[in-house]
This record gives C-alpha cells, structure tokens and sequence, in this order.
C-alpha cells in the first residue's frame, strides 16, 4: 500500500495545483509541452493502478502533507475523488435544500489523513447545526455522500472472518509452586531425610475462572459492535450475528466503514 500512497500524494499535488495562464509557444514552450504529455501518460499509468484497489481499499490510502486553502466544499471534494479514482455521487440541491452549504470555503492543513477521514471532514463542515452529519455509501463503483436517514434505507449484508480474535486458546492448569515450604523444611544439611515440604501445594480446591469459549469472544465481539456503532440502528432490521468463526453483519454501509476501520 506504500507504493499506492505515494503515487496518491503525488496525483493529489497535481490535482489542486493551479495552473497559470496560457503563454503563446516559443521553441522552450514546446519543449515544456512534450514534456508535459509525458508526464501526462505517466499520470495516466498511475491512476489506472489506483483505480485497481478494490474502492473500500481506497478510502483507506493516506495522503501526506496535504494544504489546501479556501476552497468550496464541492470542488475539494470532486477534486479528491477524481484524484483516486472514486466516481462520486452527490445530490447537492436537495442537500442544499436541507442546509448544507457545497460553496462553503475550506482550508485544511494535514500531515497525515486517509481519504475516507478527510470526506467525512468535509463533509461535517458543511453540515448545519441542526442537522446531522452527511454519510458515506459505496458499491463496488460509486461512492454516495447521502444523510444517515437515506443511507439507513439500504442495508447490506457482507460477513467478517473472526476466527483469529476468538479461537479458544487451551490452558493447561498447574499446581501453584511454594518455595517456602520446600525451603524452610526438615532442617538443614545435605544429608537430611527428615519430612520435607513439598514444592507444590496440595491444597488446590479453588476453582479458577474457566477461559472464554471460541462462542462467547464471537459474542462478545457482536454485541461490542452493537453497543458502540450507531446503536440505535440495531432494533429495526439491521444485525450483528455470530456463527462458526465469523461475523454476519446486516447494516447499512457506513457501518460497515467503521467496522472496517
């Protein structure tokens, strides 16, 4: 993903750079103009790999030193997501029928931010006060920025391996040890037979918490995932259920977002 994130930073530089007024062509200005469409096929080769990772996978790619000053909302965006390749779907005029501003300025300065942080970013700065914050919902092209309540109408289905999290781990129980009364036993010398102590405790009876089954850590890990991801959804017909190793998760995809992160 190293490789993935610098090619990223790089189409991100060139993508909110502001190019200056055309010049009439000299030789020199000629020259530069090959020189860009070199670069230009370049930049091509680099989006077609980007475009490669599955798009899930790309909300996660981090941009590096990223500055971008005054701004609207829409075109940073738009910017953005041209830049990895994400078709993006927004229905600005009934947001902004809802108070959402897309002309509102942004100047954002980060050292380090994934794009899916830095869209849900922007899009809490547009958001009113009254409202709640926009949403992210994807398929396997396209990538909606929508309200809760619209995203809440469509749920998925994907399952979550979790053998690795909840694989029971065998404990093997051992008499405790007590140095002491091996120690301070029958005497001293060498040659002493007398009744030693002996070097584990006979006197064991306490029963000892048994480890979680492979079961319960699954439960355990559904009903975490109930009680902090958005856990007012969980009583209609969305759901976290765990069977044999793995998670099955019914929700909308912005849940599915945070569970992935």
């Amino acid at each position: 993903m190293k490789s993935f994130t610098t090619i990223f930073a790089t189409l991100i530089a060139l993508t909110f750079t502001i190019s200056a007024p055309a010049t009439p062509q000299s030789k020199t200005a000629k020259q530069k103009t090959t020189q860009k469409i070199t670069k230009s096929k370049s930049i091509k080769s680099k989006k077609s790999k980007i475009k490669k990772i599955p798009l899930r996978h790309r909300l996660n790619i981090t941009i590096k030193n990223l500055k971008i000053k005054d701004q609207p909302a829409h075109i940073i965006l738009q910017k953005l997501c041209d830049a990895a390749q994400i078709n993006l779907l927004i229905n600005w005029k009934q947001l902004e029928s809802l108070g959402y501003e897309k002309e509102q300025l942004i100047t954002i300065a980060f050292k380090e931010i994934s794009i899916k942080k830095l869209l849900l970013y922007i899009t809490e700065e547009i958001t009113p006060k009254d409202e709640e914050p926009l949403v992210l919902d994807h398929d396997r092209k396209t990538l909606s920025i929508v309200t809760k309540d619209q995203a809440n109408q469509k749920l998925v289905l994907r399952t979550y391996d979790v053998r690795a999290q909840t694989m029971a781990i065998r404990d093997f129980n051992s008499p405790p040890i007590n140095l002491s009364n091996a120690l301070n036993s029958g005497g001293s010398g060498s040659n002493n037979s007398g009744g030693g102590g002996s070097l584990f405790d006979d006197d064991n009876d306490e029963k000892e918490d048994k480890p979680l089954t492979a079961k319960q850590k699954g439960q355990s890990i559904a009903q975490l995932i109930r009680n902090t991801i958005e856990p007012d959804l969980w009583d209609g017909d969305a759901y976290v259920k765990f069977y044999r190793g793995k998670l099955y998760v019914k929700a909308p995809q912005y849940v599915h977002i945070q569970i992935d992160h």
